[in-house]
């Protein structure tokens, strides 16, 4: 159990409001060179969300 990367990637995320941009970066480089270091799958971007004529959304697929 515990936080997957993409929700450890958006905890650090959401701390840029009270330490700073370069700070939250410097984070969110880390724990990437962490995750590449202990073999975690690379983070993919998530695909975009798309509204259909029906107001439901539906996943756009990845490039």
């Amino acid at each position: 159990m515990g936080l997957s990367p993409h929700e450890i990637v958006g905890a650090i995320t959401h701390t840029a409001p009270f330490t700073g941009f370069p700070r939250t970066l410097n984070a969110i480089l880390t724990a990437r060179t962490v995750f590449e270091n202990r073999g975690v799958l690379p983070l993919l971007r998530l695909p975009q969300q798309q509204v259909t004529a029906d107001g439901q959304a539906e996943a756009a697929p990845l490039e």
